[in-house]
């Protein structure tokens, strides 16, 4: 990814989504383009978490006799191929994405993080984008579009996507 200052960006912009963000903004955006085959894909992403996971659901979720704790899917990406095709990729609260303000960001499970920067506005605390690869499961057919969609738990944030982008692994040549 390259990234500018947004307060001299050409044009300060990122998909958001979410009935709960400021001025009520959609719950998805629909076929941005692509046009071309890739073995990978990455989200440039963050969200502004209103509810997070706490404690108490992850007692209750163990008090059940599950093994796992199945966290919240807060977003979703829809990739749409040229022959009618698609695929969707989740993005779970704290393993693919998390709160944009941390006081010491750490990479999830399913996410690394591509950019922190501390700001006096923050009072100490950081700023923070992650970036999600996901392996593209069909690498052989081209990508027509991708969607960008609230997920099944769309009211514990307000995601913010900032970049996606495609990758090719290179044979060891």
């Amino acid at each position: 990814y390259r990234l500018v200052r947004f307060t001299t960006a050409p044009k300060q912009d990122c998909i958001m989504l979410g009935a709960k963000a400021p001025g009520g903004l959609p719950a998805s955006v629909k076929g941005i383009a692509v046009g071309r085959k890739a073995d990978l894909l990455f989200f440039l992403h963050t969200a502004n978490v209103l509810n997070p996971v706490n404690e108490d659901e992850r007692s209750r979720m163990v008090a059940k006799g599950r093994d796992t704790f199945t966290l919240p899917e807060v977003l979703r990406y829809v990739v749409n191929y040229e022959d009618g095709a698609s695929v969707t990729v989740p993005v779970a609260l704290e393993k693919g994405v998390d709160h944009w303000i941390r006081e010491e960001p750490a990479p999830l499970e399913n996410a690394q993080i591509a950019w922190a920067q501390r700001l006096e506005t923050l009072q100490g605390r950081q700023a923070v984008l992650y970036s999600m690869k996901a392996p593209n499961p069909r690498p052989d057919v081209a990508i027509k579009t991708i969607d960008i969609e609230q997920g099944r738990n769309a009211d514990r944030a307000v995601p913010a996507v900032l970049a996606i982008s495609t990758g090719t692994i290179l044979s060891g040549e």
